[in-house]
């Protein structure tokens, strides 16, 4: 910079030949620094795919080694698939390094494939490979045609919305709650939020080249990025899902009972303090209905505990028929039923009583050739009238029971190869 301010200094030979010189230097060092800059971002760009092929190296070795340790942990349907899915996106990255485009794509797209398969099966829903696959299978055929045309990163970078695309939204439908037991919890809420803005993107994308030429951020390799990014976010997803499911389950299993699919006794007491809070609250109405299986023993001990097993479970299903929504059924002993109906008086709860008590009665179960039917004995209890907590109303109920089943119990059937509980 010295020469080039002597230089022009001794070319000048007007009064403002210094200033002259001054301008020059400036405008010499302005030219350096764009130059400089010019090289530092020409340099960046030439290591571009080297720095794309490291982060997916990294992405999908922490992918792997995530779903992997997942699938190892927990020997469920489903979670297998997910691990392959990783794997097939570390062969992707490799398959970049070494400047292998359409293996690299095709491992991609098809690891997002995987992950939705593996996803909706570790989740029970079908699989539905034959409308999940041939996206990915097409994209990958259409980015090899244009790779052989050697077409622009514009067209090879819209291959991937044509996968990618259709994938996002199964993803986001697979996501969703499809049963009682599945909550829409927050890591749930979180994973389709994503799936719906990679949708979005890619949505962008497509908008983009039809109506024109979009910029370097739909373009290949930046158009690598997202599906990366989805990889990376899905080893970090998944196991958040499948605590929140394990927890669901646990839950379901303390409060529901196993055989009859009702509430066991610990679920329907959380269930009535809730209801008794409200209805302290706003001052409403609360029932209480108590159904116990008459000779319940003798059955069992006539025709097994195979029969008294299925007498339950059709004894909770003709039960269920005949309650509300907004009532709740228990199974609160061996042969025992519990009802707690929130906002019914008293003429809807002595006319759910014969509804429940008929319905048991009008029972068939069809067991080793015998039909048997059996009766029930039920009584009521009513917020405010007998009680104002559950142990009180139960209580109540109990006693009305029990008086009702020392008077006698009366069996008919004439019916051919049939037996009775008596």
């Amino acid at each position: 910079m010295n020469v080039v301010r002597d230089y022009a200094t001794r070319q000048s030979c007007r009064p403002h030949s210094l200033a002259s010189a001054e301008g020059i230097y400036t405008h010499v060092k302005l030219q350096h620094e764009y130059n400089f800059t010019i090289t530092g971002c020409m340099e960046i760009v030439l290591n571009l795919e080297l720095t794309i092929a490291g982060m997916w190296a990294v992405v999908g070795l922490l992918a792997c080694g995530n779903l992997s340790l997942l699938s190892l942990g927990h020997r469920e349907r489903g979670l297998a698939v997910l691990a392959c899915g990783a794997v097939v996106g570390v062969a992707g990255s490799i398959a970049y390094f070494f400047n292998v485009p359409v293996l690299a794509f095709s491992s991609l797209v098809l690891a997002d494939a995987l992950l939705l398969i593996g996803g909706r099966a570790y989740l029970g829903q079908t699989t539905q490979s034959l409308t999940v696959l041939p996206w990915p299978l097409l994209a990958a055929a259409v980015y090899a045609y244009v790779n052989f045309q050697q077409k622009s990163a514009l067209v090879q970078g819209l291959c991937f919305a044509l996968s990618v695309l259709p994938l996002a939204l199964m993803h986001v439908s697979s996501l969703m709650p499809r049963t009682v037991e599945e909550r829409w919890a927050p890591p749930r809420q979180l994973f389709a939020v994503i799936h719906v803005l990679h949708a979005a993107y890619w949505i962008a994308v497509a908008m983009a080249w039809l109506v024109g030429s979009p910029g370097a951020w739909a373009q290949l390799p930046f158009a690598y990025l997202p599906p990366l990014a989805m990889l990376l976010l899905s080893a970090l997803a998944w196991p958040q899902l499948v605590s929140q499911r394990l927890r669901s389950r646990i839950s379901r299993l303390a409060r529901f009972d196993a055989l009859t699919g009702a509430l066991n006794r610990r679920g329907l007491e959380e269930a009535a303090m809730r209801e008794l809070r409200r209805v302290r609250k706003h001052q409403g109405q609360l029932g209480l209905l108590l159904i116990d299986m008459d000779r319940f023993r003798t059955l069992n001990g006539r025709y097994g505990h195979g029969a008294g097993d299925m007498a339950l479970r059709a004894c909770t299903d003709a039960v269920r028929e005949h309650v509300g929504r907004n009532a709740y059924l228990g199974r609160v002993g061996g042969e025992e039923f519990c009802i707690v109906a929130p906002g019914v008086d008293e003429a809807e709860l002595e006319a759910l009583l014969v509804t429940v008590r008929q319905a048991v009665a009008d029972l068939e179960v069809e067991y080793d050739d015998l039909l048997i039917r059996f009766s029930a004995s039920a009584s009521l209890a009513r917020f405010g009238h007998d009680g104002t907590d559950f142990d009180t109303l139960y209580r109540v109920a109990a006693k009305r029971i029990s008086h009702e089943k020392k008077g006698p119990i009366a069996f008919a059937d004439t019916a051919p190869q049939s037996a009775v509980a008596a």
